[in-house]
């Protein structure tokens, strides 16, 4: 799995990431920890997560499911958590990002799924101008699919 991280400007995302191959434990584990260590990030940025060119490799066994949903919680920990929307085109990996939404995965961040681009960008776009004029939600409250 690999995963490629830019810094944007004058879009409503503040960065794009690109996570491209087989997905792994390992994977899913590095790329936030670049994310929040990379000099330019700062808390409360908003991220766009291209999982779109990501698969799962054959022979996964459910085992290798479970690892992959459970992976994150403590992983994501940095200077402060932001937005994040997830874009997908697989069933199966949405199914995946449910799992780990529901594992409590990325519990500081606030994370939503899409089939869509344009949905995701406006979801960034309400969930900022929202996170400006309100106190943090509950983690329920915080994590929905759509």
């Amino acid at each position: 799995m690999h995963h490629q991280i830019r810094f944007v400007e004058g879009h409503t995302h503040d960065v794009v990431v690109v996570l491209t191959g087989t997905m792994t434990v390992q994977g899913n584990r590095a790329w936030p920890a670049g994310l929040v260590r990379h000099p330019r990030w700062r808390p409360g940025a908003r991220v766009l997560v291209d999982c779109t060119k990501l698969a799962l490799g054959p022979g996964v066994t459910g085992e290798d499911v479970r690892a992959l949903a459970h992976t994150a919680a403590d992983d994501e920990a940095g200077p402060g958590a932001g937005f994040r929307a997830m874009v997908v085109d697989s069933p199966v990996i949405h199914g995946l990002l449910r799992m780990w939404q529901a594992s409590g995965g990325g519990k500081d961040w606030q994370t939503e799924v899409f089939y869509s681009r344009a949905d995701a960008i406006a979801w960034l776009t309400g969930a900022h101008q929202a996170a400006e004029r309100a106190p943090t939600a509950p983690l329920e409250d915080r994590v929905r699919v759509r």
